[in-house]
């Protein structure tokens, strides 16, 4: 219970936190890309909801298996090129966030390291919010 609670004040504070879209950098990208972009952050949404889900059920070693399948699916979609679109603070954004997911791809019982790893992912998803926006 501990574990969502924290999560739930996590991220409410990120989303409750204003966000200048004046000051963030326009990241401009065809119809297909935008559209993998935002169904893939949506994807990451609903993959850390089930997390938290998998956490609150003392069951971390599903995690893993979760992990796998959100990241597989992901690279499966992915559309050409679309890593050259970004800008390169904007992929080094998401080479952390890929390091994070890729700890927990290796199976564990170990609740609080889940949790470490999904705070950063956090991290990285408000970092990348407050500089960047899709055009």
């Amino acid at each position: 219970m501990r574990t969502t609670t924290v999560t739930a004040t996590l991220l409410l504070a990120l989303l409750s936190t204003p966000v200048l879209a004046e000051n963030r950098e326009h990241v401009t990208l065809n119809d297909t890309q935008k559209t993998y972009v935002l169904g893939h952050m949506k994807t990451m949404l609903e993959a850390i909801a089930q997390i938290n889900q998998h956490l609150a059920d003392q069951q971390p070693e599903r995690v893993a298996m979760l992990v796998k399948d959100m990241q597989k699916a992901s690279h499966q979609n992915k559309p050409k090129g679309l890593g050259k679109s970004f800008p390169d603070g904007f992929r080094a954004f998401s080479r952390q966030m890929n390091q994070h997911w890729k700890t927990l791809m290796t199976p564990t019982s170990d609740i609080s390291k889940v949790n470490r790893e999904m705070s950063s992912i956090l991290t990285q998803c408000n970092a990348c919010h407050r500089n960047y926006k899709l055009k």
